[in-house]
């Protein structure tokens, strides 16, 4: 190959293995009955940088797959033509009953894609993480979705239910990395950035996720966060959102003396000059 590979998917009923490479190609080979062989078949232009994840759909001969350019890409095997693209995302699962895409983002933001042959169309949006969603696994059965991201935590998305539960898991130290659900047990394995693996016993009952809203104060005491810098400067109080992270609040601490620093100059100044 002419570059590393980072990403790969097989197809056991084809016998059909897509290797993604750091330099955004996508080839595709296929294995020998007696597995001793592989015949390479093409190259698809798919990115413009590394290739993260490779999904191929045998019903409608796609291969879809995410890289580090912020896309994602749909590919016919049949004629290696590129069908189309969508930008802004990091990572992808995918149905292949409905032919619907879900596409994490930098933003920590889950977009649901309807893809067609040329276009795809946005159905909905999940939005719970904080920082930027690294990996995805879709469940057909339940029906259920699992997002880990770089806030170290992981949401259980229950798509089947049509309520909108979701169930938010945290246990990791770092940044979740992939994800994995066992349909036989009903078990989730994760693991983070920092070397740990997490095993989830998904039929424990588990509190729901906070709805977040968009707002400048806490939804639980109704004080002010430290980017509403007016009713801080006010109520000289800090407001400490309801599910918040270290550096938020190490943020907030520094942003609040700072303005207190500011008023007690103001104040010694009015001092000496009388």
């Amino acid at each position: 190959m002419a570059s590393p590979c980072s990403a790969m998917a097989y197809h056991h009923d084809s016998r059909r293995i897509f290797v993604g490479q750091d330099n955004g190609a996508v080839m595709e080979f296929h294995v020998s009955e007696d597995f001793n062989k592989m015949n390479f078949i093409k190259t698809y232009p798919a990115h413009q940088n590394r290739v993260t994840a490779i999904i191929f759909s045998l019903a409608t001969e796609w291969v879809i797959s995410t890289g580090h350019d912020k896309c994602v890409s749909w590919m016919c095997t049949r004629s290696g033509s590129m069908l189309g693209r969508h930008f802004s995302t990091s990572w992808a699962s995918y149905d292949f009953d409905t032919q619907y895409a879900f596409v994490g983002d930098c933003s920590g933001q889950i977009t649901l894609l309807k893809l067609e042959q040329s276009s795809c169309s946005v159905i909905t949006t999940l939005k719970g993480h904080e920082g930027s969603v690294a990996c995805l696994w879709w469940d057909p059965i339940q029906r259920l979705l699992f997002s880990g991201a770089s806030d170290n935590s992981i949401i259980m998305w229950d798509i089947g239910g049509r309520k909108g539960r979701a169930l938010l898991l945290q246990g990791h130290h770092d940044r979740v990395q992939s994800l994995c659900y066992l349909q036989l047990t009903r078990q989730l394995v994760s693991c983070s950035s920092d070397g740990g693996i997490a095993v989830w016993n998904m039929d424990v009952s588990r509190e729901e996720a906070p709805q977040w809203l968009e707002s400048d104060s806490c939804q639980k005491c109704e004080q002010p966060f430290f980017w509403n810098i007016k009713q801080m400067w006010d109520t000289k109080t800090l407001g400490l959102r309801q599910v918040s992270s270290q550096r938020r609040v190490l943020t907030g601490l520094i942003l609040y003396f700072a303005i207190y620093l500011i008023e007690l100059s103001f104040c010694l100044e009015s001092h000496f000059s009388l």
